[in-house]
């Protein structure tokens, strides 16, 4: 009888779970991106910090030939780390992708492609310029897209 019950439970839950695609659609945003191991984006205040002393420590030369201070250049870097934050990623049913850049000083909209194999957990995402297979994971609430050298990591968007 435990046996029944179980069967039945797990075949509830599968009928209930929605699938990969549907899941995605919907307003996204970044919320950590790292490359070759290195954080570059996090809205974490803690690796913020360790991403803008990186950036200060790789760049101290820029200092003296632009004549620019330590704290306007931490200051510029976290601006920048906002305004990535503030990109929208509008996954559609159509397989579209409504890239939404909120920079102040260069707002745009693009329209990128997208395909789901949840098979294999791969989703394909065509840029103008290039397209990236990505493996993906829908885990917690949050979208993760990794390849070998990449993992960004996106939360729901509050924004609609």
């Amino acid at each position: 009888m435990k046996l029944y019950a179980a069967l039945a439970l797990l075949v509830l839950l599968a009928a209930c779970s929605k699938p990969d695609k549907e899941a995605i659609i919907g307003k996204w945003k970044f919320s950590r991106m790292e490359q070759n191991n290195i954080v570059l984006l996090s809205t974490d205040k803690t690796e913020e910090k360790k991403i803008v002393d990186r950036f200060v420590k790789q760049n101290k030369d820029l200092f003296k030939t632009t004549k620019m201070t330590e704290s306007k250049f931490r200051e510029n870097v976290k601006t920048e780390i906002t305004n990535m934050l503030s990109v929208y990623f509008e996954f559609k049913a159509d397989s579209t992708i409504l890239v939404e850049n909120n920079h102040p000083n260069v707002r745009s909209t693009d329209t990128w492609k997208y395909q789901i194999n949840e098979d294999k957990k791969e989703m394909t995402v065509e840029e103008p310029n290039r397209k990236i297979v990505y493996k993906y994971e829908l885990e917690d609430g949050k979208l993760t897209l990794k390849t070998d050298k990449e993992k960004i990591t996106f939360v729901p968007s509050d924004k609609k």
